[in-house]
């Protein structure tokens, strides 16, 4: 789940405004990437990718790329 506050006390939380921009498939392995945007009321703009890796089914490792990485084994 992405969440996002906007700055100072004037929008607070604007999760409800973020624009997803993906074309993940989780039915098909592939590497897939995600575009996040907001903007605010003072039309300040914030965006953020992130990268996801399906593998085939069977495989037992779920990868999440980002600026932090993270492997999950499941």
């Amino acid at each position: 789940m992405i969440r996002a506050v906007g700055p100072g006390n004037h929008d607070g939380d604007v999760t409800d405004d973020i624009i997803v921009t993906s074309d993940v498939d989780i039915f098909t392995a592939g590497t897939y990437s995600g575009l996040y945007e907001v903007t605010d009321s003072s039309g300040n703009y914030a965006s953020a990718t992130r990268t996801v890796e399906i593998y085939p089914p069977g495989c037992p490792l779920l990868h999440l790329l980002d600026i932090h990485r993270a492997a999950v084994r499941i």
